[in-house]
């Protein structure tokens, strides 16, 4: 779980330098390890940042593809009222 953490900062960290292939790629090491370590929950903020990226990439389909997912498994998580379900609705929106 640490190092899926530590490769979703990467992900942030290259997002700000502007090193979007970088972040991209940083998040999906992350999703791996965490989707093998805690199953079903527990990755969506990992998700959503790179929903983030990747609309910034132009990939507009797998972006919104990810916060689908990330809303469903937010949703079953926390329930429907929750801050973190918010956050993602926002960046879909977006």
């Amino acid at each position: 779980e640490m190092i899926a953490s530590i490769y979703t900062d990467m992900g942030g960290l290259y997002r700000r330098q502007g090193k979007l292939a970088e972040s991209e790629s940083s998040y999906r090491k992350a999703l791996v390890i965490g989707k093998r370590v805690l199953g079903d929950t527990g990755y969506g903020s990992t998700l959503t940042k790179l929903a983030v990226t990747l609309k910034e990439r132009g990939k507009f389909a797998e972006s919104y593809q990810c916060l689908q997912e990330a809303l469903a498994m937010r949703e079953n998580q926390f329930g429907r009222s929750h801050p973190k379900v918010a956050h993602t609705l926002y960046e879909q929106s977006r």
